[in-house]
């Protein structure tokens, strides 16, 4: 149950969409040979496993795991069933660990966000007599913002205070109404004295005051709380010349709604500001009243549409954390938990974790679950990202009329600048906490290395542990604050904050200096090695249905030898081969990188109705799609939909989401001629052969049309809404197993194309049939002797031979007129033509409904007898309308599923009104 517990959380059945994704569901749900529960111990689903045949004692079995999810992709022998002879598979986290430069490339798009304002504001100070002073303020204004449009404000505030050196009481009370944001009322209450006697002739004084604030609105609630008091001494000499000063007070303030500050910078923008106030006012008979006019704009612009980035994973994070050189635009291989905005009252920051990837290796007599380990401790920072300088500027012109005129210009201009990345500056530990690679002056030190998931060992590095790492205490770097800078030092504080600590310089060296322990090791190539030292040096892909390979008369032209290196998608530092090892000696080979060749994640703004009503696109609720303008129109930095044009698009290269077993080796297996396994080769061996049967499979999640998420409701959808749309498309190799061979026998696996599972016509979906995944048909076991014997393989005897038969029962929903018509959103583009009747469900050429692929019979033949055929395994599958309609089994739907992955019918299906 634990080994269970931790594959069903770590590796849970992959749930693909009918273009797959990255991955192939051919190399998912490994089960042993020996598997002989028909449930799950987890999870209760039943599970139900075949033995096949042995090729000279490795197994070939047929299993299949129940829990399918209605999005789930068929493998080459039916939903649900797979033939799995071994494989590693990569959970890819973040970025691919292998990746060493590697360019990421960010595309994103908005709409310049600009505000234009006009205020104007009228008060009044009425008869400045001794008691008080009373004032009132009116103000109106105008904005237009590109993002919220049109706006207006008004506002009134009365106020009274002390006038001139007098000692009274003080408040005001004010009260906004904005198109925007609501009906808003603030108001403050304070009193101020002057402490009597204490000024001389020199103008000495002291002074106290005290005052409470708040301030309210109808949208966002109590946005302030603020109390405030304060004691100020003055002093000054003959002279007038102040002396000294003291303050003695405080305030506290608490706000609500304000927004928060995030450090990280995503994108470069560049922010101007400017403001023109022009006041006029005028003293006549007790009044003074003032008009004001100011002007004001602000403006941020997005700098790059598009940038490229050099990605490091984990295994490479060295070289994507020098100090010594000062690159723009790396991504490490990390995320923060709990990542949220930063405040001065922010008890904690996020923890930075590495996203390491996670490998599972499964074959017939091995398995576990392996990650990277660094033997080193760095320093981790975001990409460099550098806003070019924030400019705002201001003008102020004062007219005064009255007993005395008078007339002043105001000018002010100010710059700032924001960046985000590595600490370089005042970092002492910058040259201490340094990632490191291979060492040449200690060619045992290991950088990095695999070891178990979990796995208990010795620590076999105590001063490392005791002296770098503290033990089992709690530490810290030592942060200080002298001047205007803060830094960090080469100092620990140990211990338990809140009780005794104590401080520890932080060692020079901070790499283990020896090799860490582990019960079972796996060892990797990058291809630059495998090239020269793998146990097969290319990568070799079978030509489909040729075996001409294992006659005499063999003339090397059935396989093609694919180079581990060629610098587009495979390059030379991609982990090519990985080995690992059983603790008995055997050796297992996964030779064979299968590679997504490249991925594109993509989300945009998307319209409902345009201007005048129109509508333009309409979502289905029940399948959660809309469509979209393609072809580089609303999926593009072009995008003008929506309140803010939004479009982003992440791009990530080739990287191997697999690596396919090809050889297993005994312990005393050598290999005498470097050639990888053959007959001359001492020891025994088992060889894994495969065929790619395409290098151009696009896939895409889903398969047409665009996820959609509705965004908030007070927005419409409407021309100004923020609906948006994502889709997520890429570009894979397909291999399938074209034979096991070892030095006696040898299997062939038949296989032919299938009517499901195509591939899409690119980044805008649609299915094509030019392109299209495959099925097994039959198995067949050989003698090589025998083959030898016999040059003209059609005398050769199958020693025992495997048969599959399919239909396409279950998953239903997916009919020829509306699965296969929708190229490019065209429903004149039918493919029904293409579809053979016979291949349908039930062999019933009049049936028009299409599902998935489905075992329906397994059976076997021996020799020239074919008894076998009389008493098949025959699979029957629930009928879950109880009327006997085997295609009735779940029809499909991209959304019937839980949180869980589990099926669940989807029946909410709302309606869509242009008018809301």
């Amino acid at each position: 149950m634990v080994i269970n517990l931790v594959f069903d959380t770590v590796f849970p059945t992959a749930a693909f969409a009918l273009t797959s994704g990255p991955s192939q569901p051919e190399v998912q749900s490994f089960t042993p040979v020996g598997t002989s529960d028909m449930v799950n111990l987890f999870t209760g689903d039943y599970n139900y496993n075949i033995p096949l045949l042995d090729v000279e004692g490795y197994p070939v079995n047929i299993a299949y795991n129940s829990g399918i999810s209605n999005d789930q992709e068929a493998s080459w022998v039916g939903l649900g069933w797979n033939i799995n002879p071994g494989t590693i598979n990569r959970n890819m986290r973040s970025l691919p660990d292998d990746f060493n430069g590697d360019a990421v490339t960010k595309e994103f798009n908005m709409k310049p966000n600009q505000t234009f304002g006009l205020d104007a504001g009228l008060s009044i100070e009425l008869f400045g007599i001794d008691a008080s002073t009373f004032t009132g303020t009116f103000s109106l204004g105008l904005k237009y913002n590109t993002y919220s449009g049109l706006g207006m404000s008004t506002g009134f505030k009365l106020g009274m205070g002390p006038n001139g050196d007098k000692s009274g009481f003080t408040g005001s009370l004010g009260i906004t109404s904005g198109s925007e944001q609501g009906l808003g009322i603030s108001g403050d209450a304070g009193y101020s004295e002057k402490v009597e006697g204490t000024e001389d002739e020199n103008g000495n004084l002291k002074h106290n005051s005290g005052s409470l604030g708040f301030e309210y609105n109808t949208v966002s609630g109590l946005k302030a709380l603020t109390v405030s008091g304060n004691y100020v001494v003055t002093s000054h000499d003959s002279n007038g010349e102040l002396t000294s000063a003291s303050d003695m007070g405080g305030s506290y303030s608490y706000t609500f709604t304000n927004p928060t500050y995030t450090p990280r910078i995503g994108q470069k923008m560049i922010n101007i500001g400017l403001s023109v106030q022009f006041t006029f006012g005028i003293a006549a008979f007790g009044t003074h009243p003032k008009l004001s006019l100011a002007g004001n704009y602000n403006g941020q612009f997005l700098k790059d549409k598009t940038t490229n980035y050099q990605a490091y994973g984990y295994l490479n994070t060295q070289n994507g954390t020098s100090y010594n050189t000062n690159r723009s635009g790396v991504l490490l291989d990390l995320n923060r938990e709990n990542d949220r905005s930063f405040t001065p009252h922010t008890p904690d920051l996020p923890v930075t974790n590495f996203s390491y990837d996670v490998y599972s290796v499964s074959g017939q007599g091995i398995g576990g679950t392996y990650r990277p380990f660094r033997n080193d401790i760095g320093v981790l920072h975001d990409a460099t990202v550098d806003n070019l300088a924030d400019i705002s500027g201001s003008v102020g012109i004062e007219i005064g009329a009255g007993d005395a005129d008078h007339t002043g210009v105001n000018v002010s201009l100010s710059e700032s600048n924001s960046e985000s990345g590595k600490w370089k500056d005042d970092n002492d530990i910058k040259s201490l906490f340094v990632f490191t690679g291979k060492d040449a002056n200690n060619p045992l030190y290991e950088p990095t290395y695999f070891k178990q998931a979990g796995e208990k060992t010795a620590e076999t590095d105590p001063n490392f542990f005791n002296n770098v790492i503290c033990g089992y205490d709690p530490i810290r770097i030592q942060l200080y604050t002298t001047g205007p800078t803060a830094h960090s030092t080469a100092t620990y504080v140990v211990g338990q904050a809140g009780s005794s600590t104590s401080t520890k310089s932080i060692p020079s060296t901070v790499t283990k200096s020896n090799r860490t322990r582990r019960t079972e090791a796996i060892a990797t190539l990058p291809a630059s090695d495998a090239q020269n030292f793998g146990l097969i040096k290319t990568i070799d892909s079978y030509a489909q249905n040729d075996f001409s390979m294992f006659q005499p008369s063999y003339t090397g032209t059935s396989v093609t030898n694919i180079p581990r290196v060629d610098n587009i998608n495979k390059m030379s530092y991609h982990i090519s081969e990985i080995s690992a090892y059983r603790a008995d000696g055997a050796k297992y080979v996964y030779g064979i990188p299968a590679y997504n060749l490249i991925q594109k994640e993509t989300s945009f703004a998307i319209q409902t109705i345009n201007g005048t009503g129109a509508t333009l696109q309409t979502p289905d609720f029940n399948t959660g799609l809309i469509g979209y303008s393609g072809g580089g129109s609303d999926n593009s930095t072009g995008n003008s939909n929506g309140l803010d044009n939004y479009f982003s698009r992440t791009t990530l290269p080739a990287y191997a989401h697999s690596y396919l077993l090809t050889a297993v080796l005994s312990a005393d297996y050598v290999d005498v001629t470097g050639d990888g396994p053959s007959k001359d080769d001492l020891g025994t061996y088992t060889k894994i052969n495969y065929t790619r049967s395409t290098d151009n499979y696009q896939w895409r999640t889903p398969f047409a049309q665009a996820n959609y998420n509705q965004g908030l409701l007070s927005d419409g959808g409407g021309p100004i809404g923020d609906d948006k749309a994502s889709y997520v498309y890429g570009k894979k190799e397909v291999w399938y197993v074209h034979s096991i061979e070892s030095k006696n026998y040898v299997a062939e696996f038949f296989t032919s194309r299938r009517n499901d599972g195509f591939g899409v016509n690119g980044e805008d979906g649609g299915i094509t049939t030019a392109v299209a995944v495959q099925k097994l048909d039959s198995i067949q076991l050989h003698s090589k002797q025998d083959l030898l014997n016999n040059p003209n393989a059609s005398y050769a005897t199958s020693l025992k031979t495997v048969h599959f038969e399919y239909d396409y029962s279950l998953c239903t929903g997916q009919t020829v007129t509306n699965f296969f018509s929708c190229i490019n959103g065209d429903p004149s583009t039918s493919l029904a033509n293409t579809i053979a009747p016979s291949k349908l469900i039930n062999n019933d050429p009049s049936s028009t409904a299409m599902g998935k692929l489905t075992l329906k019979k397994v059976y076997f033949t021996y020799q020239n007898s074919h008894k076998g055929r009389l008493s098949p395994y025959v699979f029957n599958y629930a009928d879950n309308d109880q009327n006997g309609s085997m295609e009735s089994n779940f029809a499909y739907n991209m959304k019937s599923y839980d949180r869980w992955g589990n099926y669940k019918p989807n029946t909410v299906s709302p309606s869509f009104n242009t008018s809301d």
